[in-house]
């Protein structure tokens, strides 16, 4: 059955920071988790969140 709510999809992050791990030798690329190039690749799990009357109130606006 299909969650209506939510998706589980990869999410491609690339940032300086892992680049410069990658350079320093404190991270190893290992073409799972870790591409070459310094993506990381991880499984990101996505909540809907488009209640607008909720989003209005937890944000006090009129």
């Amino acid at each position: 059955m299909t969650d209506p709510f939510g998706a589980i999809t990869q999410a491609h992050i690339n940032m300086s920071e892992l680049q410069d791990a990658l350079n320093k030798g404190c991270l190893q690329v290992d073409g799972k988790v870790m591409k070459p190039g310094g993506t990381l690749v991880i499984k990101a799990g996505v909540e809907l969140v488009w209640y607008l009357p909720g989003i209005i109130k937890h944000f006090d606006i009129a």
